[in-house]
């Protein structure tokens, strides 16, 4: 791929970036104009320990700016006569509208003045974090002009995505800032990041050194063709349209719309990697976790939501004796004869042999905790093999359907997927199977065929409600696409996409900061073992 210098013109491919947050009375001197503040009009605010927010963009949130001037304490300050600006928001129900991360790319790069490192440099992308309160102090009624040009949209999400893990993030997604926080991260001519955190509370501004040889990486820019590009977007387009089986579950989806909407913007892509911006700008409407696209070994955003982890394993971690960590897996033993099982995916090599080890190894235990809360799936199959060692006769633990016409509801009849019971022998004592949020994709399937299983309790917190069965859409120009093809059921039939399996015994603890020195879900599961009477060994002759 051809590479260019560091872009600074919208015309030139995309960015990616992250931020933290703004300050309640950071000095922004800037003219009176057109309303942000209005617009983004919502509630959301700072809670500590509550993790993240969930976000989206789209051409209604950028905009194109008559003029950008910040200053802050006279410390730190940078102005440019017209930009483009990014906004990402939050949006519900209960708080509105709120912006949570913006990014501006000056039309001409602008000069920094600083009182630390940095001055002197020329920003050419700016990301930014701050209170959804400030918006309308960073950008001031008459400081914007009009909606600005939807490929800025590539730009920005490159940029969010190189930059979120800087701060204010969780699991690498945006945690709303105190209303004294502020960070101001921006790229520069001189191939250097200067990354800068304001406080305005004490009214200091801390330049972060770390991150200085971390720009945004150069975007490809390798040329394509308008004909080109049209004809694999409506590649991508097509397949999806006769393929993806959730459209179902996706009212608000209009696919035909979204072509109208996105197709133009694929006809001006001037670059290979401005094209799979596009796609991936389409199919982030899905909002479906395993939809994916990569162009060549980069990997486009495209859409993720905030799950919370529902485990601490630091604090499980110390319970266990006799640990043994192997691939794939760990386990050991707890008080009142239980044993402990962590399965960390469903994809390493020789994992059903390395269970198998585990559970021989734990056979005299009483009761048996299984965890999957940090699996994120791999090979169903895999876990069928695992989940027999615990059942006692062929179940039905999931349904799938695919696509059989051109309209989007033509499904064929569910098909049932089944598992039956493995030797050497059945693990027969109670069994308490975690799960939560992360537990996604086979993971799912698999905790399914544990509810299954006689003597299994499932406890935590839902699955991800994400499952794919998914071929791989190779396009032109080294473009990639994940397409989930199939409709995943429960075994009474209902969809899992977006509500995810739901536990036996739910555990109420939905914010991160409940698993910070804690771990209710797994405190929970050794109660209700050890409340069982009568418990005999796993291994019955």
């Amino acid at each position: 791929m051809t590479r260019l210098p560091y872009p600074t013109h919208l015309s030139l491919p995309f960015l990616a970036a992250l931020s933290l947050a703004a300050p309640p009375d950071t000095e922004v001197l800037v003219r009176k104009g057109a309303d942000l503040a209005a617009v983004y009009a919502g509630t959301l605010d700072h809670e500590a320990g509550v993790g993240a927010a969930d976000w989206s963009v789209g051409p209604d949130d950028v905009w194109e700016l008559k003029r950008f001037d910040f200053e802050f304490k006279g410390k730190l300050e940078f102005s440019c006569d017209s930009a483009t600006l990014v906004v990402g928001k939050n949006e519900s129900k209960a708080n509105g509208k709120s912006a949570v991360w913006a990014v501006l790319i000056p039309d001409e790069a602008a000069p920094i003045t600083s009182s630390e490192v940095g001055h002197g440099d020329r920003a050419v992308a700016v990301f930014m974090r701050f209170h959804p309160s400030r918006i309308g102090d960073l950008f001031p009624k008459g400081t914007v002009k009009k909606q600005g040009d939807p490929m800025a949209l590539i730009e920005a999400k490159r940029i969010y995505s190189h930059k979120i893990n800087a701060g204010w993030q969780w699991d690498n997604m945006p945690v709303v800032p105190t209303r004294a926080s502020m960070i101001i991260d921006l790229d520069t001519t001189e191939g250097k990041r200067r990354f800068y955190s304001t406080d305005s509370d004490k009214a200091t501004v801390r330049y972060v050194d770390a991150f200085v040889n971390n720009p945004v990486p150069l975007a490809d820019t390798t040329p394509v063709t308008t004909k080109d590009a049209a004809r694999v977007f409506e590649e991508a387009w097509s397949a999806f349209d006769a393929e993806y089986a959730m459209f179902g579950v996706k009212p608000d989806v209009d696919w035909k719309k979204l072509k109208k909407q996105y197709l133009p913007l694929a006809k001006g892509a001037q670059t290979q990697g401005q094209l799979a911006g596009v796609i991936g700008l389409l199919v982030s409407h899905l909002e479906d976790l395993h939809v994916w696209v990569r162009h060549g070994e980069t990997w486009i955003p495209t859409y993720n939501r905030f799950r919370v982890t529902n485990a601490d394993w630091r604090t499980v971690k110390p319970q266990l004796k006799g640990l043994e960590e192997r691939k794939g897996l760990a386990f050991g033993r707890l008080e009142e004869d239980l044993g402990y099982i962590v399965i960390w995916n469903l994809s390493t090599q020789g994992l059903s042999d390395t269970f198998d080890e585990a559970l021989e190894g734990l056979a005299d235990t009483t009761g048996l905790v299984v965890d999957l809360r940090w699996n994120g799936g791999g090979d169903e199959i895999l876990g069928r093999r695992l989940a027999g060692r615990f059942l006692d006769k062929e179940a039905v633990y999931s349904k799938s359907q695919y696509r059989t016409g051109k309209r989007h509801k033509d499904l064929g009849k569910a098909h049932e997927r089944t598992f039956e019971p493995r030797g050497p022998w059945r693990y027969e004592a109670p069994v308490a199977l975690l799960q939560g949020e992360k537990t996604m994709s086979s993971a799912e399937s698999l905790a399914l065929m544990f509810a299954q299983c006689p003597k299994v309790t499932t406890i935590g917190h839902h699955t991800a409600g994400s499952s794919a069965n998914p071929r791989r859409l190779e396009l032109d120009f080294g473009i990639t696409v994940n397409l989930p093809r199939w409709l995943d059921l429960d075994p009474s039939g209902q969809p899992i996409d977006r509500v995810g399996v739901a536990p036996d015994v739910p555990i109420d603890a939905p914010n991160p900061g409940d698993f910070q020195g804690a771990d209710p879900v797994f405190e929970a599961a050794i109660q209700h073992l050890t409340a069982i009477e009568d418990r005999g060994p796993g291994k019955r002759d």
